[in-house]
């Protein structure tokens, strides 16, 4: 986005320039221009330089736009100085069809260098390359390495061989912060055939520790990530990027961990990191879990559980669950390695525990629908939604049960709606009637949009006692409330 300032300067500008309007006006309009430092006014500014009693004020104000830029901000100057700004002028159209002889004159003038930097994003490919040609020859102070590593993805195969050449030369050790500084960028670049081998000798000569050592600790998250990608992964390496405030980074870590040898202070501090991924990679690439370690059983992640499972897999697992029971994450064990006949144990602790319903479901939720069923009315929002998903498989076997459930005025009003969805989803015909009839319940009436937006997915018509209940709850409502409905029943005879 460009300021309300920075366009009227621009404006004016354009008016004034190059027709010989007020010279001294226009260079203090440059000025400012260069002290509000937004990259945006550079497709309005360039062309400017054109004008030969300018072009030296340009350049001045260039070099105040990018000195000092970074290579994050240099990295997206492709589609800066390619937008487009509504200015007016002939010049703009001057400077879109820059010959190279033109080109070659500007970047004699003092501070040329700068905007030979903005030329290596510029719509002609050949302007590019003498562009890229130039700078390497112009600029040996680092800044440029950024400029140049941008034209390692140009579209234009000369432009791209002239920044590699450019490039190799400056892969020493007074050039090494600048490239690290690249790094995000180099990542993005899909690697074309004639690419891997340039961008294999910048990352491994960036991949020095020494280099991304001041990386590995910035305060920008992306160079940060970029940095420790590009770093050979260790046991002390790991360590540090476990303890790193970003998840992705931690993320990062915990998939090298499969990849070294660890050593076993280094696995206990593992099994025992709060995050639940380091914990279950520590137990993976342990050779073996002590006596010592089963309350790794009874470890509040899943996967974490899953892993420590097959981990002590001689023991008998449901046993050393029955014997924790009524910790949750036992009920949650009982579930994952139990017997239909462990279910029973379950059933005194799905009144107060999410984790015994969805255990109970999972060992033999056929031969308990009867108490699923009196759960879903618990006063417990979130146990009730428990229950909910545990039915869902068997909703088409409960419609008797549901439609009691949902026309009980003493239930709880989110089981009651709760039973609605169930039946909504098992049997449509049966549950049309108390849709109908519930529809002030909140949340009901998004269930009856639901159900008109499906119900032509099965096509199963009602029996006569379900289109006369259907019918029936319709005379209760309004004349002109849902004609489609009224409508589709009648169909039906």
């Amino acid at each position: 986005m460009i300021s309300d300032e920075a366009r009227q300067l621009l404006l004016e500008l354009h008016h004034l320039s190059p027709a010989g309007g007020d010279l001294s006006g226009a260079r203090r309009r440059l000025r400012r221009l260069g002290q509000l430092q937004e990259l945006t006014v550079l497709p309005a500014v360039l062309p400017l330089a054109l004008d030969p009693a300018l072009s030296t004020d340009v350049m001045a104000t260039l070099e105040s736009l990018l000195e000092g830029r970074g290579a994050a901000e240099v990295c997206r100057l492709d589609g800066v100085v390619r937008a487009s700004l509504d200015v007016g002028g002939q010049i703009l159209a001057d400077w879109e069809n820059l010959s190279l002889g033109r080109l070659q004159e500007l970047a004699a003038i003092p501070g040329g260098e700068w905007l030979v930097a903005a030329v290596c994003s510029h719509r002609n490919g050949r302007l590019r390359e003498w562009a890229v040609r130039r700078l390497a020859e112009s600029m040996h102070t680092g800044p440029e390495i950024a400029y140049l590593v941008t034209r390692l993805n140009d579209w234009v195969g000369p432009v791209r061989q002239a920044a590699a050449t450019a490039l190799e030369t400056r892969l020493t050790d007074s050039f090494g912060a600048y490239f690290v500084e690249c790094l995000p960028f180099l990542d993005r670049i899909p690697g074309r055939p004639d690419q891997l081998t340039w961008l294999r000798r910048i990352r491994s000569f960036v991949s020095r520790p020494a280099l991304l050592e001041p990386a590995l600790g910035s305060s920008d998250r992306e160079l940060r990530l970029s940095a420790w990608r590009a770093s050979e992964p260790g046991e002390s390496l790991l360590r540090r990027a476990l303890k790193d405030s970003d998840q992705v980074i931690q993320a990062w870590a915990t998939r090298q961990l499969a990849q070294i040898e660890l050593s076993p202070a280094f696995l206990e501090e593992l099994l025992g990191h709060p995050r639940a991924a380091v914990r279950r990679a520590g137990i993976l690439c342990s050779p073996g879990l002590a006596p010592e370690r089963l309350p790794l059983l009874l470890d509040k992640s899943p996967r974490v559980r899953a892993a420590a499972q097959a981990c002590f897999a001689q023991l008998d697992l449901a046993e050393f669950y029955r014997q924790h029971l009524p910790q949750k994450a036992a009920l949650a064990g009982l579930g994952e390695t139990g017997k239909a006949e462990d279910a029973s144990l379950l059933l005194p602790f799905c009144r107060c525990s999410r984790d015994a319903v969805r255990a109970l479901a999972r060992l033999d939720r056929d031969a308990h629908l009867e108490e699923l069923m009196d759960l879903l009315a618990s006063p417990q929002p979130g146990l009730a939604k428990e229950v909910y998903r545990a039915l869902l498989p068997a909703a088409g076997r409960l419609s008797q049960p549901l439609r009691q459930l949902a026309g009980d005025g003493l239930a709880p009003a989110h089981s009651r709606l709760l039973a609605l969805d169930l039946l909504e989803r098992g049997d449509k015909w049966e549950s049309l009637p108390l849709l109908l009839e519930l529809r002030r319940l909140p949340g009901a009436s998004a269930l009856l949009a639901r159900w008109w937006q499906h119900y032509n997915r099965r096509q199963i018509p009602p029996k006569p006692q379900q289109l006369q209940r259907a019918q029936q709850a319709l005379e209760g409502l309004e004349t002109q409330e849902l004609p489609e409905l009224r409508k589709l029943l009648r169909s039906f005879g």
